[in-house]
Parts: C-alpha cells; structure tokens; sequence
C-alpha cells in the first residue's frame, strides 16, 4: 500500500485545527517539541517561537502540507505561550 500523495502547501488555506501539543505523536522518543502533522502525517510541527520574546506561540503550521493549528495547552513543558493576540499566523 503507497502512501497519499501530499504536495507541500496543500492544506495552507484550511481552516485553522485546534490540538493539545501534549498529544501529539513525536518525530522521535527523545524529541520535546517536534511532532507529526496530524492531518498529513508527512510534515512536522516544529513549535514556533515569537521573536524578542522567545515565548513559544499557539499557532504552528505543518512544514509539509502547511495546515495551521492552534494549540490548546496550558503551557509547553512549563514553558509560556506568547501574550494572547501576538501570534505569529492569523486566520483569514
């Protein structure tokens, strides 16, 4: 069986998909931050960080089929999320 074709930017003008990073399957055991796309399964979340702050944002995109997600924990291994209303995408 072949896996699905995926062309990179294919999903970019989707809606944006709410996840807990926290479920995330990761690119490796030891990985912290870099996960699986859930939808493509091809590309990686690498968790995106706003600059001057270094505060890690909610909104991530897949470097594969580049589908935008919004994360919904509370933190990421206790480290801050950006203020609310700085992030780095935004919906259309």
């Amino acid at each position: 069986m072949s896996e699905k074709q995926i062309e990179v930017g294919q999903n970019l003008k989707n809606p944006i998909i709410s996840v807990k990073h926290a479920d995330l399957e990761r690119i490796d055991p030891n990985e912290v931050y870099k996960s699986w796309c859930p939808v493509c399964n091809q590309g990686v979340l690498l968790v995106s960080r706003k600059l001057g702050s270094m505060h890690i944002s909610r909104y991530e995109h897949c470097t594969m089929c580049g589908q935008q997600f919004f994360y919904t924990d509370d933190n990421i291994r206790g480290e801050p999320f950006e203020e609310q209303g700085k992030a780095i995408y935004t919906k259309n």
